[in-house]
This record gives structure tokens, sequence and C-alpha cells, in this order.
């Protein structure tokens, strides 16, 4: 059974340790750690190697005090709470999250860094070549690889110190300094607000073809992975069947999985419902504040997850593995102990419209995103799924003979409104609502976008219209990605290995006889190292120490 008031119970806790995952990359804004760039501006820190240095070597609290000792104290002292593997809470300080792979506390260490930085890595980078590191000026590439904006050295050094000063002068004018109970809701809105502005002009990676992976891009899927293992931790602690899953995060964080969350409702054929242009603007408008007022309650209210992709079929949230009901089903309902989620998603959609509600899906349990393309294919298909409340299907309008062709789901009196020769005389009350505030909207800002056909018609007094749309199917599946060049290769190389290697697994006949004693010997090295490994976090690093181990008995050639 899923504890939901635990997690309702440690959502500040949750948020803090967010709020640090989102910093821990933060060596990265140091001119230093991109200093053949900038080989003419001096940093501030004389000994900087790795980007960890930035916390490691005690740079951060050196700027802290420079701006405000009450602000060093904040972030030096600031503690969180978060499930442990014996099945209990453990109170760590929050920068030890900052210190990632550096920090002596397991859940950094291992569930953040290892479970969670890792595999982000390997989805949003994959392995590029060192050797193919962008050359003269730094600079940010679009996702085709073509030049976007150059990275200015004021963006490094000076950014990071304005943002510390802005924290302070934040935490100060809300009397945080002195208050034992921050509002982490309101504090995480600043974080997410200042970041993401200052990240997303930041490179997190040098190497072609990556340089289109800002810093954002890699500390927002970090924090996001993270917060959905705690949460899911939360979940499953008083669960004796179920608990089991914080230990394994702990010592096998190489098997940690998530789900995708999508709540899926037709916002394309909402908009082609309007008959006019206010109407149209009045559906896509509801569906931007449902989607805003759905991710405020999972991401903040909540704690389940964080919003990873939305689009014309809905909005989609990168959750644990615990919350759906199914663990083998590609596609599954929100677990049962989770009903309060549902219920107040079905309740943002009553309030805001009370005319379409979405079908809420998750994907299987995986360490990839590919299960997103997969939800959104099914999306056709899974909108007829809604979740319609019962009271939705009470018809309330006896007495009335024509259902209203823009909503389809009121009635109006025809022969009440024969002697109205309004244009909207053929719809309901709660329709024409939809159109009337259009012109005082247009008068507040005439600036913007014209409401008046008028205005553009060409001299004969005709106009068009001109819709444009990229289909992202091909992209999402994979098919055009491949289209793309990732990374050169000597073609004629690896085509000899590739023959090599077709030619070796088919042969008929012995391959490497006159080499068997070689063989024998790697075998027994391979045999003394697995019997060295004594316990699981050596186990994890078993690749890497074979590779380095045999490349010193012998190469095969």
């Amino acid at each position: 059974m899923l504890n939901f008031e635990s997690l309702e119970k440690h959502n500040s806790d949750i948020l803090i340790a967010e709020i640090a995952a989102l910093l821990f990359n933060m060596g990265k804004t140091c001119v230093e750690f991109w200093k053949n760039y900038f080989p003419n501006i001096k940093g501030d820190f004389s000994d900087f190697e790795k980007y960890w240095d930035y916390y490691g070597k005690e740079y951060l609290f050196k700027e802290l005090v420079a701006i405000s000792p009450d602000l060093k104290d904040f972030i030096l002292n600031l503690e969180v709470n978060l499930p442990y593997k014996d099945f209990k809470g453990r109170t760590i300080k929050a920068i030890e999250i900052m210190k990632a792979k550096e920090s002596t506390e397991e859940i950094s260490n291992n569930v953040f860094f290892r479970g969670c930085e890792n595999i982000n890595s390997g989805i949003d980078k994959g392995c590029p070549d060192d050797d193919k590191k962008i050359k003269d000026a730094l600079y940010v590439a679009n996702a085709f690889g073509t030049y976007k904006k150059e990275i200015l050295p004021d963006e490094l050094d000076k950014s990071r110190k304005n943002f510390w000063k802005k924290l302070h002068e934040f935490l100060k004018e809300k009397g945080y300094y002195n208050d034992t109970k921050c509002n982490w809701k309101y504090i995480r809105e600043w974080f997410f607000k200042e970041i993401k502005s200052w990240y997303s002009s930041i490179l997190s990676d040098n190497r072609f073809p990556i340089n289109d992976v800002t810093l954002w891009d890699q500390v927002y899927m970090c924090a996001t992975m993270f917060k959905a293992v705690l949460a899911d931790m939360y979940l499953v602690m008083n669960d004796e069947e179920k608990r089991e899953y914080i230990k394994s995060c702990y010592d096998n964080p190489g098997n940690i999985k998530w789900r995708i969350m999508g709540i899926q409702y037709d916002k394309l054929g909402l908009s082609e419902k309007g008959f006019k242009p206010a109407q149209i603007k009045w559906y896509r408008d509801r569906a931007s504040e449902i989607d805003d007022e759905i991710k405020n309650l999972l991401e903040v209210d909540h704690c389940l997850g964080n919003e990873i992709y939305r689009d014309e079929t809905g909005i989609y949230f990168l959750v644990g593995e615990n919350t759906g009901s199914k663990n083998d089903a590609a596609l599954t309902r929100l677990h049962p102990d989770l009903s309060e989620v549902k219920r107040k998603i079905l309740e943002i959609f009553k309030n805001k419209s009370n005319e379409f509600y979405p079908a809420i899906f998750l994907t299987k349990p995986s360490r990839g995103l590919m299960n997103l393309t997969y939800l959104l294919e099914e999306a056709k298909n899974n909108f007829l799924k809604a979740g319609y409340p019962k009271e939705f299907f009470t018809f309330k309008g006896i007495g009335k003979s024509t259902i209203c062709p823009v909503c389809g789901v009121r009635a109006f009196s025809a022969s009440d409104k024969k002697k109205n020769k309004d244009e909207d005389s053929n719809i309901c009350e709660a329709c024409e609502e939809k159109t009337k505030s259009r012109l005082s909207i247009w008068l507040g800002d005439t600036g913007g976008e014209t409401i008046w056909t008028s205005e553009l018609q060409d001299k004969n007094g005709r106009i068009a219209l001109i819709t444009l749309k990229f289909e992202l199917g091909e992209w999402l599946n994979g098919n055009l990605t491949n289209s793309l060049l990732i990374r050169e290769e000597e073609h004629d190389k690896r085509l000899e290995e590739m023959e090599m290697f077709f030619r070796t697994f088919f042969s008929t006949e012995l391959v490497l006889t006159e080499r068997i004693n070689c063989l024998d010997e790697i075998k027994n090295n391979i045999d003394a190292l697995i019997n060295s490994i004594n316990n699981s976090e050596e186990k994890g690093k078993l690749g890497k120490n074979i590779n380095g181990n045999l490349s010193q008995v012998i190469k095969i050639t």
C-alpha cells in the first residue's frame, strides 16, 4: 500500500533536495572550467580542475561569505530529511546533494549521481568522442547542430555572483534568514525562474555534437529524476513488501526506473470546436491554464515528479515506478492509492471548463524516455478512455430543444433566440460568454494581435488562412533522428572490424587456436578479479576494472 500521507508530510524535504540537485553543476559556470576558450580572462579560483572543485575546495563558501555571512550559514546549515535504506528517515546537509559524486552521503553519490545523473548524461549526450571538442569560440548549438549563440565570459563568473547576490536579497527581504519554516514552494519558484534563464545560456558539454545540451537541460532532468525517486521512496516506506525498493536504490542505483505519466486530452480537437476566433482562443487559453495548474499540482503540491513534455495531446511528467497500478502492461492507470491526485486533476478540468476531461495513463517502468513515443502514439485511442465524472452525463437542458454546436454538452431554446439577430443566436449562453471579452482584451493591448480581418485584407478585400505544422512523430520515434550526423567514424576501419566480426561469428572452423594459452591466461585473470570483489560498489566498476586489467595482460589483434 502506498503511503500518500508520507509524501505529503515530506513535501518540503523533496523540494529542498530538488533545489540542491539543480545546483550540483554550478562549477560549470566558472571561467576556469572553460579556460581554454577564455585564455585572457583571469578567474577567481587558482586551483580549479573539475567542476566539482567548486564545492570540494570550498570555493562556494568563499563566494557566499563575500556576499553575506548569513547567506553562507543558510546554505551550509540547510538540512533535509530523506529516506534511508534502513526504511527510516535520515537527515543530511543539503550541500551534500550539491557535491554529488564527491559527497560522503550514499543518497547523493549513489542514488543521485550514479542512479540519476549517469543515466541522464547517457540520454542527453550519448558517447561523444573526446577529440571532437568545439574549437575557437564557445557556442551553444540548436538541435540540428547549427550555431545558436556564443557564450560570453559575463555569463559565467559575473552572472554566478549576481545570482548569489539576488538570492541573498530575496531571502533577506522575505525574512527567511530568521524563519525556521521557510515557504519552500515559493523559494522553489524563485530558483526555477532565476536559474532557468541563466543556465539556458551556458553549455553543459563542449564536445560536438552534444553542444546543444545546455546546463539547464542537464540539471533539470537530473533534478527531475532524483525528485521522482525520492517521492517513490516516501510512498513505499511503510509497505513491507515494496520498501525493499529503497534499499535497492542505494545498493543498485543502475536498476532505478521511471514511468512517464500522461494527462491526455485532445487540445487540437477543442480548438476545432470553435466557430469564431474568439472561441478557438478561449479553448486554447483554457488548455494552457489547465496544464499550468496540473503542473503546479504534481510538481509542487504533491511532488510526484516534473513536466518533461507537452503538446496538442496533453502534458507529460516523469514519475517513480511505483506510481502505476501494473508493472507488466505497456500502459497502465494511476495507482489506486493515489486516487486523491486523480480527483484533483479531474477537479481542475471541472473548474476550468466542465466540457472535456482527460485520460490519465502511465508507461511501463523504464531506464529511458522512449516510452514517451508509445504514449504519444496511443493518444488518439486514449482520448476515448477519458475519466468523465458521473455527473457529467446528467443532462440539464430539460425544456430546451437544441444542443449547442460549439460545446456539444449544453442545450438552448431555439425559439427563445428567434428575436435575437446576433450571430451568436445559435449557441448556448455559456459559449456566448466566450466571445464577449475579446474586444475589451484587444482595447487593453491594441499594439498586439489584431481581431479585425479588415486590418489583414489586401486592396481587393481578400484574406487567406495559412496553417503550419511541425510533425514530431518521426522525430520522437527516432526515424528522422537517425538521419542526423551524430559522430564521424573512419568508414573503412569500421567496415573491416564489422567484416572480421561476422566472419569470426559465422565461421565453422576453430578460431584463435594459436592463442589458446593467452585465452586461458585471460580467463584466470578474470576469475581472480571477480573473486577479489567484496561489495556491490566494486561490482559496479567491474566492467571498467576488467577492461583495465586485461589491457595490461595481453592485447589480442
